[in-house]
């Protein structure tokens, strides 16, 4: 079995506020992204609703095109967490982020929703490991459209994604045996 253990290449935080918490969560672009951090939240304050999701993708090309994947585990470096924490970090498919995270990636994730938090071994090509792999981290509440009362947020400064798998033997010269 071989491993590749990788940073992530790109990532960036997503995010929108505004009056309507509706039109908030569904827009298409982010009002603003920031490439120096990762955060699932929502919040509001007063009368404005604000909701961030992020974007990671990790360099995987290294992988063999012939490699089945065995296993994935991404893992993130805690920064900051503030307000009511009593919701969950879903790590949803991030297929159609860019290799380069940008406002209309904000949209792009509001029906990503299934978590990769448990996939199946043999999910885990979904996620394209053979060339760039991307994930989105969004707010469980953010996923269910479920409108904040308050603060709500978590910070991660880093992700790595350490991916485990198994390449065909080589060096084998295919025989026929006759008899």
């Amino acid at each position: 079995m071989a491993q590749l253990i990788v940073d992530a290449t790109t990532f960036a935080l997503l995010g929108v506020d505004g009056t309507n918490y509706t039109t908030v969560h569904n827009t298409a672009n982010a009002e603003w992204v920031d490439a120096s951090q990762i955060s699932a939240s929502q919040n509001k304050a007063f009368s404005v609703y604000g909701v961030e999701r992020s974007g990671v993708v990790f360099d995987t090309s290294t992988i063999p095109a012939d490699a089945t994947i065995t296993s994935a585990t991404l893992s993130v470096q805690y920064a900051a967490s503030s307000g009511d924490m009593s919701f969950n970090v879903t790590i949803v498919s991030g297929v159609d982020l860019g290799d380069t995270i940008v406002a209309a990636d904000y949209g792009d994730l509001v029906n990503d929703t299934t978590s990769f938090g448990e996939a199946l071994a043999s999910d885990l090509d979904s996620a394209g490991y053979h060339n760039t792999t991307r994930f989105g981290i969004r707010s469980s509440r953010d996923i269910s459209s479920t409108a904040p009362t308050g603060g709500e947020a978590i910070y991660f400064g880093a992700a790595r994604l350490i991916v485990n798998y198994t390449t065909p033997p080589t060096g084998y010269v295919q025989a026929f045996i006759i008899g």
